[in-house]
């Protein structure tokens, strides 16, 4: 178990083997398989790693990353740049990511002086940089895609806000149409460019999350997995322990044991 806390530089893992799990800003990513996590450069991060764990980490520094955003972004940074800590490598987006990786891995496999050439050196690094702004998200990415902006946004918001407030409620396709005033095929569309996932995989994500937080904050005493994950809208204890354990890197009851 390591506490980290990073200030100089932000950490992009890719796992190779074994699993981890990592308490980051506020959140739980278990990196393992096709999910991979960041860990910005603010804040403190606990990491929890299985003995055979492997990873291939980046190191980006901070101050580099900060001028290259703000040179997209035509103005200083309000804020430092905070990624969302987990990444899906199987995606489109995270699928840009380690094809590039692979390239930088296979080029120095063939040649370890291939990037030794200040010119060449700089455009990696520069090709790196723009990977990492362009396919993980972060608190500027909106801003960053300038005109691919479109009425997209506002909506996808709008269903976010309404899936946290209700998350505990009923929610179908029709209810998040109809609360946000577009087609359900318009949400699908929205949610596939700008989240980068479907609406109904972000409810699961949602609900996942507060069975989480609710099994952390109460005790064996005071309540049950089963009763939790009722509460939370999972009626299939056997799929739901599955998608759990594939989460968290542990399984309900031992969330709640903790």
């Amino acid at each position: 178990m390591n506490c980290v806390e990073w200030y100089a530089f932000y950490l992009v893992q890719v796992p190779l083997s074994g699993r981890e799990l990592i308490d980051t800003g506020g959140q739980t990513v278990c990196s393992a398989g096709k999910v991979g996590s960041v860990i910005n450069a603010t804040g403190a991060s606990l990491i929890r790693h299985e003995a055979n764990t492997e990873k291939l980490i980046v190191r980006v520094e901070r101050d580099v990353l900060e001028r290259n955003c703000i040179q997209h972004l035509g103005h200083a940074l309000r804020q430092p740049i905070g990624f969302q800590p987990s990444v899906t490598l199987d995606g489109t987006a995270g699928s840009r990511w380690t094809s590039l990786l692979r390239w930088i891995y296979e080029s120095l496999a063939l040649d370890e002086h291939c990037f030794d050439s200040p010119i060449m050196s700089a455009q990696v690094e520069q090709t790196v940089i723009a990977t990492l702004l362009t396919c993980q998200p972060h608190n500027y990415t909106e801003e960053l895609n300038g005109e691919e902006r479109s009425i997209a946004p506002a909506f996808v918001k709008r269903i976010e806000r309404y899936i946290e407030d209700n998350a505990d409620q009923p929610i179908t396709i029709i209810d998040l149409a109809e609360h946000a005033g577009v087609s359900s095929r318009s949400i699908f569309n929205g949610f596939r460019r700008f989240r980068n996932t479907s609406p109904m995989l972000y409810l699961k994500e949602v609900r996942m999350r507060r069975v989480n937080e609710e099994l952390k904050r109460l005790t064996p005493a005071e309540t049950t997995v089963t009763a939790v994950a009722y509460h939370w809208g999972f009626t299939h204890l056997g799929h739901f322990t599955t998608d759990y354990k594939r989460r968290f890197c542990e399984s309900p009851s031992q969330t709640l044991a903790r």
